[in-house]
């Protein structure tokens, strides 16, 4: 029985205490009667969002056991994003404004001093936010450093049904602390930026506009503190040594503007002088020393100092010249051979070797050279025009000289050199054989290329691009150069291409790179070449970049004449797509693509952090291809930070083969691809920035393609050269609203031929309906100007009312006029002419009747 009574027992206990409230009251009701009852009501359930406050009123809750003596209103759910908030939750009446539209669940819990009340339908109310007009969202509030402040509006909503991308933004600062200059670069952005130049508050109001309607404002407060200031290096050297001083190096001026500690580094950069031992006392402490022991080459010490103030690191570095020792002993020159060609002893049988002269003198003294060989193999003539010879080219410090193995064997070559007291003698085997070693080459990378991360994180060092002319195995050996203090940071599998460094500590790792090869034969180190050595920054706290994206026109238009309207930022929407025309032209460099559009990225850094760029096309119209725009990879074409890699002539792949595995490409490595797509529809981008330790995005563009036939709306286009006399053999497409200046240039007035001025051709072509122009507005402020549009077809003067019908092409010209003036008779006279055009606020206007918004406006001075 013991097995049953303890379970019956407890279930019993439970069932007591849950009829009794926990050992209070009497009666049979359970939880309805004993508990308080919340009672929730709204003074509406449908609201406009972020225009209308919902009211709540949880008075009419009732408790059996006395009053009730706390509420509680909480958000069982929003809309996604939502950041609306209860003011007044714990009273009975509280209320909140809905910030985004969507539904919103609130729930009431009461409590009477002895229970919660529970959750009923009584206790809910459901709120609906409405959108019927464009919606204003920006954060609650932003919290950054000095420096470039990025403002967001991307979470603005156009009304219910509407098209996001017809949203108009207009920001203003409102606010600023005392003293502060700052500016927005551009209200119209939905991301615009300032540069917060002071310390304190700062605050953004935003409003959105959707054709006649306008949102309630948005305002966002930004809380500026004190960025690191990037410390600054500096190095106190003697402006004159002599060989045998000991040189002395003071980094104590370097400065930090906030007062933070420095750590010091030292180190020779580039290589010393030719039979110098030199090495400095510390490498890192505020003061260095160094004995200048070689006047060779005018004796040139080039020493790097490096600080770093916890976060953020400075070099700089300066050029010892030591000159030689008035009046001293002399010392010997030391003769030195080094390698040929191939940078080893070894030598390609039938090719020429160039013996370099390694000699050297401390003393500065001038030498002369001699060559000769001591041994060489049978068969070969030393006296022939394949023997030793000097080369022309030999210096005071520098001769070396050249023969040709037309032997296999072993060619011992002999070098003396003389200061004209003493003398020294070497000797160098050279080995000449077919298919001679040759050095490798190391190359060291930092995997993803940024080189900043946090302390902890691990990085992954590459040294996969290192190579060997003839294809050896490579080995590899990473060594830590320099680290911070204290640090016991460690390379993992160092003997490998792909090692990985974790930060211990913060500050810079400097890790240098050597490869060998199968024979022996390694590769060159220069300290301070980035080519073999990579230099990892950790940190203990980092800023993310930030980022904002654009489209862009990347038409001829943009490089070929200033009179041109400059690169645009169209939507490449359903209304106003790319028009795809697969039009080639012929380049300096190749052909390449007129039609092409360029996605760009405008990214910072706070902390000034190398960045990484990449954008990915996640979504495209079955058999496209991105076609290549050139062979040069120069921007403009493909885009900039070799978005992808450039062809040659020489190499091993040919340019059709190239230009099919690139137009393949789906991702771009750069911050501004210029793309040329085949196929029409829709084409989804995303890009991402990275800064070592932290993401930005992905953010995403999207861009709507058709083919010109099958344009919706009213298309226009400008001529790539806008010579009247020269007909244009490219349309450069553009776009609605456009906004451009006169663009007035000297080859406008000088030659003037007069006694008019053509600034800007238009075809417009008209699909989907008729379009007619109205708001059509010109003028000037100089009665000698006068400006208007014209149809160059038929000569008619454009006025409100001009009408494109559907399937009409018409070219249109904006022209000034000029009276009252004689055409220059020099270039004086031109500029003046010109300077008073510009001063005369020539403009020009007009937009489109069924296209709100669309408009072309020619602006003055």
């Amino acid at each position: 029985m013991a097995l049953l009574i303890r379970p019956i027992s407890l279930f019993c206990l439970l069932l007591v205490l849950a009829a009794c409230g926990g050992g209070g009251g009497g009666g049979g009701g359970g939880d309805a009667v004993d508990r308080p009852q919340a009672r929730a009501s709204a003074d509406t359930t449908e609201v406009n969002a972020a225009e209308g406050t919902v009211h709540l009123d949880g008075g009419e809750s009732t408790s059996p056991n006395g009053d009730i003596t706390t509420w509680q209103w909480r958000f069982l759910s929003r809309p996604d994003g939502s950041e609306a908030t209860l003011d007044g939750a714990d009273t009975a009446q509280a209320s909140f404004t809905p910030d985004l539209p969507g539904t919103y669940v609130i729930q009431l819990v009461v409590n009477d001093g002895t229970a919660d009340s529970g959750d009923g339908s009584s206790s809910r109310v459901t709120v609906t936010a409405l959108n019927p007009n464009p919606l204003a969202v920006v954060p609650n509030e932003i919290n950054w450093i000095l420096g470039t402040v990025q403002l967001d509006g991307s979470r603005s909503l156009p009304p219910d049904g509407g098209d996001a991308g017809q949203l108009v933004y207009d920001w203003t600062l409102t606010q600023k602390p005392d003293g502060s200059a700052a500016e927005l670069d551009d209200g119209s952005q939905i991301y615009p930026r300032f540069t917060a130049d002071e310390v304190g508050v700062y605050q953004a109001r935003l409003v959105v506009r959707y054709g006649d309607k306008v949102s309630q404002p948005d305002t966002v407060n930004i809380n500026i503190v004190e960025a690191n200031a990037i410390p600054v290096a500096r190095i106190d050297a003697p402006s004159d040594v002599t060989r045998g001083d000991t040189v002395t190096l003071d980094g104590s001026g370097s400065e930090d503007a906030d007062g933070d500690s420095l750590q010091y580094r030292w180190r020779f950069i580039q290589n010393r002088p030719r039979g110098s031992s030199a090495e400095l006392s510390s490498t890192d402490g505020a003061e260095t020393t160094f004995v200048a022991d070689s006047a060779y080459g005018t004796g040139r010490y080039n020493v790097e100092l490096c600080v770093f103030d916890g976060t953020s690191r400075n070099c700089t570095d300066t050029r010892i010249e030591a000159a030689p020792a008035p009046g001293g002993a002399n010392t010997a020159p030391v003769a030195e051979i080094n390698p040929g060609n191939g940078d080893t002893f070894e030598a390609e049988r039938g090719a020429e070797v160039t013996v370099s002269s390694g000699a050297y003198d401390v003393d500065g003294d001038a030498l002369t050279h001699e060559w000769e060989f001591t041994d060489y193999p049978s068969g070969f003539d030393p006296e022939s025009a394949n023997g030793l010879e000097p080369s022309s080219y030999c210096s005071a410090t520098y001769c070396p000289a050249t023969f040709t193995p037309t032997v296999d064997g072993d060619y011992t070559v002999q070098l003396t050199v003389s200061d004209g007291q003493a003398s020294d003698t070497t000797t160098e085997t050279f080995t000449a054989r077919l298919g001679a070693n040759r050095e490798p080459s190391a190359r060291a990378a930092i995997a993803g290329g940024t080189p900043t991360t946090l302390v902890g994180n691990p990085v992954t060092l590459d040294g996969e691009d290192s190579s060997d002319p003839d294809d050896n195995r490579l080995s590899y050996q990473w060594t830590i150069i320099q680290r911070p203090d204290d640090s016991q940071a460690q390379l993992q599998r160092p003997n490998t291409a792909l090692p990985t460094l974790t930060p211990d500590r913060a500050g810079a790792y400097v890790v240098s790179l050597v490869v060998t090869d199968e024979h022996g034969a390694t590769s060159n180190y220069v300290p301070g070449n980035s080519l073999y050595e990579v230099t990892v920054l950790a940190k203990t706290e980092n800023n993310a970049p930030i980022t904002r994206i654009y489209k862009a026109t990347a038409g001829i238009a943009d490089y070929e004449n200033r009179a041109n309207p400059g690169p645009q930022h169209p939507h490449y929407d359903a209304a106003q797509p790319f028009v795809i025309t697969n039009q080639w032209l012929e380049g300096d460099r190749n052909e390449f693509r007129a039609d092409r559009f360029k996605l760009e990225a405008d990214s910072t850094d706070p902390d000034g952090d190398t960045l990484s760029h990449l954008w990915t096309l996640v979504s495209a119209p079955a058999g496209n291809r991105m076609q290549v725009n050139g062979a040069s990879g120069m921007d403009g074409v493909f885009g900039d930070n070799a978005c992808v890699e450039a062809w040659t002539p020489v190499s091993e792949e040919t340019w059709q083969a190239f230009r099919e595995r690139i137009e393949a490409y789906t991702e771009w490595p750069c911050s501004k691809p210029a793309l040329s797509p085949t196929e029409p529809g829709v084409y989804v981008f995303e890009y991402q920035v990275y800064d070592g330790s932290e993401f930005a995005g992905p953010f995403t563009a999207t861009v709507h393609a058709v083919e010109r036939a099958n344009y919706p709306t009213l298309l226009m286009e400008v001529p790539s050269k806008n010579l009247a006399a020269e007909p244009s053999s490219v349309d450069v497409q553009t776009f609605f609203p456009l906004t451009i200046g006169n663009g007035f240039v000297i080859s406008h007035v000088y030659p003037w031929k007069g006694p008019e001025i053509e600034v800007q051709r238009f075809r417009l072509t008209a699909f989907g309906g008729d379009y007619t122009l109205m708001n059509v507005e010109t003028g000037s402020e100089n009665m000698n100007y006068s400006s208007l549009f014209l149809d160059t077809a038929t000569g008619e003067t454009v006025g409100n009312g001009y009408l494109i019908a559907e399937g009409e092409t018409v070219e249109l010209v904006y022209k000034v006029e000029i009276t009252g003036e004689t055409p220059p008779s020099s270039v004086s006279e031109a500029i003046q002419m010109l300077q008073r055009m510009r001063s005369a606020d020539i403009r020009g206007s007009f937009s489109v009747q069924e296209r709100p918004g669309w408009t072309v406006t020619i602006e003055g001075s």
